[in-house]
């Protein structure tokens, strides 16, 4: 609920295209700040943090946040409006679809796929989904969890799947390079720690290169930070199955990749913005950063299960061929992306205003009864002032 509401309120406050994208730009890089703490502290620290941070934060919005971004039609509505104007319905299917195929994907590693622990609530799951996506069809476009033309904004469903990757990238890499590290090269956890390092600093810098989207297309940007992306996994899958692979492989990837993950991660939160109207960036926010998570819980469940089936028939958790496939299946899934965004990405609505809600050029609108009310209306007063003008 915070960081839609969040995303929503720098949308408004920023609408200059130039302020808005280094604003939301430095927003993602308090992850990077996040990734350094973990690094340091213990676990029971981020908690502490957390309450620390947001107490305060929560009293300095009651004075900071301006009050006329409040100020919206929809504030003036009982509460019983605004409580039938949200998509409780949908939203409970989605929910309810989402958390039976996660629990699905993560027990498919230890009772396999073709137990009924699996089948079962994979198939219930699938068809919850496609049920939620048909519910949305049927009620109004100002109702629905996620309007269906939200879809077809230009570039969002491929910002999207582009969005399922970030996390994905990154906790794989902490997953499996600390349990190394710790359990079987037996480095004490502040070590690991230390050695995890470029992974916030890099992310944190990087961070502030929101602005090049103004200069450059999001397209070929994105698409530089998948290639470093790339290469980063490779030296990961080559080396890093001793201890004196560190710095001519796990270090440059670790840095490389972090670079390329943020840029990613960065300007895809901007692009997505732009592709839709600045009155849905509750919703996108929502939605893009539900695909971030999306992607780490059902990556992380594939990983493991692929970590766990190699290690199997080559030597155990000891040897580093279950690791190297994990980054290789990772390297499949970055590539595929690229090739994705360079064929589906069209730069031809790059550096242009953010579509209006409702816009007829808009090829995602679709009517709604009000706006057919409304065009009835404005024809009838055209008529009216065409009658008045005509010579008796």
């Amino acid at each position: 609920m915070t960081i839609p509401s969040a995303l929503a309120l720098l949308v408004k406050v920023f609408p200059e295209p130039l302020e808005q994208a280094r604003a939301i730009g430095i927003f993602g890089g308090g992850g990077g700040v996040a990734n350094v703490l973990v690094e340091w502290a213990s676990y029971h620290w981020v908690f502490w943090f957390i309450a620390i941070v947001a107490v305060p934060a929560a009293l300095a919005c009651v004075f900071i946040i301006p009050p006329e971004i409040s100020n919206t039609k929809d504030s003036l509505e009982p509460g019983a409006a605004k409580w039938k104007s949200l998509d409780l319905l949908g939203v409970t299917i989605l929910t309810v679809a989402l958390i039976l195929f996660i629990f699905a994907v993560t027990s498919s590693s230890t009772n396999g796929w073709a137990s009924a622990e699996v089948l079962v609530p994979l198939i219930i799951s699938i068809m919850m989904a496609i049920t939620f996506f048909y519910w949305e069809t049927r009620i109004h476009v100002d109702t629905a969890a996620i309007p269906p033309r939200t879809w077809f904004y230009p570039n969002f469903s491929i910002l999207f799947a582009v969005a399922l990757l970030p996390f994905l990238w990154w906790f794989t890499v902490f997953m499996i390079l600390m349990t190394l590290w710790q359990n079987v090269f037996e480095w004490s956890a502040i070590s690991s720690a230390v050695r995890m390092l470029p992974i916030g600093i890099a992310a944190f810098v990087t961070s502030f290169t929101g602005s090049l989207s103004r200069i450059i297309s999001p397209k070929w940007i994105i698409m530089t930070g998948q290639v470093f992306c790339m290469v980063a996994t490779v030296l990961l899958a080559l080396g890093g199955g001793k201890p004196e692979d560190y710095w001519p492989y796990i270090f440059p990837a670790l840095s490389l990749g972090s670079v390329g993950i943020m840029l990613t991660y960065t300007h895809t939160n901007i692009a997505i913005f732009q592709a839709a109207p600045s009155s849905m960036a509750g919703t996108i926010g929502a939605i893009f950063n539900g695909g971030l998570q999306f992607g780490s819980a059902i990556g992380l469940a594939g990983v493991s299960s692929i970590e766990t089936s190699v290690e199997a028939i080559h030597g155990g958790s000891h040897e580093y061929k279950g690791r190297a496939a994990v980054f290789w299946f990772l390297l499949t899934v970055v590539s595929i992306q690229f090739i994705s965004v360079s064929i589906f990405y069209d730069r031809s609505t790059d550096h242009t205003p953010q579509p209006d809600h409702g816009d007829p050029g808009n090829p995602a609108r679709r009517s709604t009864d009000s706006d057919e009310k409304l065009n009835d209306t404005n024809v009838t007063m055209i008529e009216k002032a065409d009658l008045a003008n005509l010579p008796v």
